[in-house]
């Protein structure tokens, strides 16, 4: 039984190993091959102040269309510029520590938001029933 929990972990390790996913961070900044990853896309994955906290994906890279990198508009809860991210820990496996902070325009004068994001490559299906690997940001907790 342990031989068996053994090679289990070690083809799953492999395979996690073997996924190759396209960013980097370099000086605080996430990149990918298309480009810096504006902060407006980290900014899509805060709870909002009134509670909301309803989009735990987006995909970066394009699929058919734009992804979150080239978007005519990567912050469409507001205004890209009243956000910034900073990276607090790299925790490993492509999961990273991340406040986002959001200025607020009032007494308030901002607001943070500590989330757990990861990268990971996504399936897409496109209409001519090929598929493409696309790099996605996903929000998998608070800290």
């Amino acid at each position: 039984m342990k031989i068996l929990s053994f090679i289990t972990l070690l083809l799953v390790s492999s395979s996690v190993l073997a996924e190759k996913l396209d960013y980097q961070l370099e000086s605080g900044v996430f990149k990918t091959s298309e480009g810096i990853i504006p902060a407006g896309c980290f900014g899509q994955l805060i709870t909002e102040l009134n509670g909301d906290d309803t989009v735990a994906a987006i995909y970066l890279n394009r699929t058919s269309f734009r992804g979150c990198i080239d978007a005519n508009n990567p912050y469409p809860g507001g205004n890209e510029n009243d956000i910034s991210y900073t990276v607090k820990k790299d925790l490993g496996n492509n999961i990273f520590n991340i406040t986002v902070r959001q200025k607020i325009h009032g007494s308030m004068k901002y607001s943070d938001s500590n989330i757990i994001v990861q990268f990971a490559n996504k399936k897409y299906f496109l209409k001519d029933k090929s598929t493409k690997i696309v790099l996605s940001l996903e929000k998998i907790g608070e800290w």
